[in-house]
């Protein structure tokens, strides 16, 4: 093989390889630029769930708060004169 048909090869070569890398070059882009699309949302998320917890901390719920609503008379009457009657 001469030298001229060996550098013709050999250019020959390169130039598939980066047409390839070239064609590829677009979806690189567009993965990069959805994954820092995707990192800033998080972020986003990440930032108003800290902002929820912040703001719902309620107290907890009394004992009381899941009794029907009797007339405080009545509620008197069972709990205190015969809590068996709750049984």
């Amino acid at each position: 093989m001469s030298r001229k048909a060996t550098l013709q090869e050999f250019l020959a070569d390169k130039i598939v390889k980066d047409a390839w890398r070239l064609r590829r070059v677009p979806q690189l882009q567009a993965a990069l630029h959805k994954h820092q699309q995707d990192k800033e949302a998080l972020a986003e998320l990440e930032r108003r769930a800290k902002s929820l917890r912040k703001v719902t901390k309620e107290p907890k719920p009394a004992a009381t708060d899941f009794l029907p609503d009797y007339p405080p008379s009545y509620v008197e009457k069972v709990i205190i004169e015969d809590p068996k009657s709750l049984r």
